[in-house]
């Protein structure tokens, strides 16, 4: 049996060995993936074992102090006094009474309460948690690995003879081998995108990008509702792909699918963190921000709706609150994610005001959606997300994901309403409560779900571990950075 101690060489090892000897060997994109997946996990396990322990004890006092403190207006049975060895111990007993919805409920309603104690505990809370994700996210060392990925099974020759079938079947006007190559680029579990090449024909461009609905993936969404989005904003003028052709029989590939146009000449813009961004070459420029604040004031001026009552943002947030709060409480938590249960209190203490405006929202609005060309803005992709909704959901997204590396966000919201921008979309109290409802009940509880299948075996590929264990850490730290900043900017006024 390998003693604790050892565990840190032998992960060091096997990772180096990963990274260094097998990695640069693979060929199938299916398989690099599966070894990027595996280096995330890899990597957060040996910061943990490396430096988790420290992390724990430098906070361990305040932790256990704001456990005691607890005690007082939350629950009274646990025996919150003892000492601690550990600090995940503190933490533990605390994620146990806000664990309780009664609880979670009357620190919601005690939040409300301009100066009460419950404030003043909480905002420790959210410091103290803010603090340790971001000293936890400092200690993973990120992988050297640059991948593309694809379905486990699925072999691109296969895939691009039933396309070849289907197109054959479909346009008269084509014969032969018209489809001659097809290259699966790198995607989530939600669907399979890829490029597909084609022989000069009447009917079609040569070059055309899939994108394949398939089985399990954690966002339900499909292609049979992605693409009519597509199509009217094509028709508004917007970046987006020309779409081509909508199938929905699931026998054909698989699953539903799509065709649209390849953007020519332009390059992902970026990943979903900035901090991933920073290893790569970057390929935006200065006027990168600005090009997608105008293009997102676009789609909201374009899109604008003037339907209320049922609708209303204010009355929808409350009940998808109320249900995200059912199936976290369903949930094995995961370690220290005391601060979703934080949120979720947060939020109940600050609904939204009635009357919100709504239109066409994206859903996802970040640089790892973007096309980038001579380092501008080319067009923004995947709109599986997208739906009527508060202007503000995008904003969060882009002041959570985008601005920190690529426009400052005082700048981001000026030229967002230079571009004709509704202003209340950029209301503060807004914006701030859509970060924090992106990474508790949008984001958290997803991964959060995605955590429980692997834990359960119900999936146990890679990319589910790499969720599991990975993105639940980074979804914890950005929750405690969106809780941060919602409490500053309070203080602030």
């Amino acid at each position: 049996m390998i003693r604790e101690a050892e565990m840190l060489p032998v992960l060091n090892t096997i990772c180096e060995a990963l990274q260094n000897e097998l990695v640069p060997d693979l060929q199938s994109s299916h398989v690099k993936k599966t070894a990027g997946s595996m280096l995330e996990v890899l990597n957060r396990l040996i910061g943990q074992l490396r430096d988790g322990q420290r992390i724990a004890d430098e906070q361990l006092a305040q932790w256990t102090k704001l456990t005691s403190d607890a005690a007082d207006f939350l629950v009274d049975e646990l025996d919150v006094h003892s000492q601690y060895s550990r600090g995940d111990h503190a933490l533990d007993s605390l994620q146990q009474m806000l664990a309780r919805e009664s609880a979670n409920l009357s620190l919601g309603m005690a939040l409300r309460e301009a100066g009460s104690c419950q404030q003043a505990w909480f905002r420790e809370a959210i410091e103290l948690s803010h603090a340790f994700w971001e000293a936890t996210e400092l200690a993973v060392q990120p992988p050297q690995v640059t991948a593309s990925g694809s379905m486990p099974d699925l072999d691109p020759e296969v895939l691009r003879d039933k396309l070849n079938g289907y197109l054959l079947h479909r346009f008269s006007e084509l014969t032969g081998n018209v489809v001659t190559e097809i290259q699966v680029a790198s995607g989530g579990s939600a669907k399979l995108t890829a490029f597909v090449t084609l022989q000069p024909n009447p009917v079609l461009p040569d070059r055309l990008v899939l994108r394949l609905d398939l089985p399990g993936n954690l966002t339900a969404t499909q292609v049979k509702n992605e693409y009519p989005i597509v199509e009217r904003l094509y028709g508004l003028g917007l970046r987006v792909p020309r779409p081509y052709l909508l199938e929905c029989d699931v026998a054909i590939l698989g699953g539903a699918f799509m065709l649209m146009e390849a953007i020519t000449d332009a390059v992902p813009a970026g990943t979903y963190f900035a901090r991933d961004r920073a290893r790569s070459a970057r390929v935006i420029n200065a006027q990168f921000g600005r090009d997608a604040a105008a293009e997102l004031a676009r789609l909201h001026r374009f899109t604008a709706s003037t339907t209320i009552g049922e609708n209303d943002p204010a009355a929808v947030r409350i009940g998808e609150v109320d249900e995200a709060y059912c199936q976290w409480q369903a949930m094995d938590k995961a370690p220290n994610s005391l601060v979703i249960d934080l949120g979720f209190a947060w939020l109940r203490a600050h609904p939204l005001p009635t009357g919100r405006p709504r239109c066409l929202t994206h859903g996802d609005y970040g640089v790892h959606n973007m096309m980038a060309r001579n380092g501008r803005l080319a067009a923004v992709l995947d709109w599986e997300l997208a739906c009527e909704d508060d202007p503000a959901i995008d904003l969060a997204e882009c002041k959570m994901l985008m601005t920190e590396d690529t426009l400052p966000w005082d700048e981001f919201v000026e030229a967002y309403l230079e571009a004709g921008g509704d202003p209340l979309a950029c209301d503060p109290e807004a914006v701030n409560y859509y970060c924090v409802w992106m990474f508790v009940v949008k984001f958290g509880v997803m991964i959060a779900g995605a955590r429980q299948y692997f834990m359960q075996g119900l999936r146990t590929d890679c990319l589910t571990a790499s969720i599991a264990v990975h993105s639940m850490g980074r979804i914890l730290q950005h929750a405690a950075r969106a809780l941060r900043m919602a409490i500053d900017d309070a203080r602030d006024k």
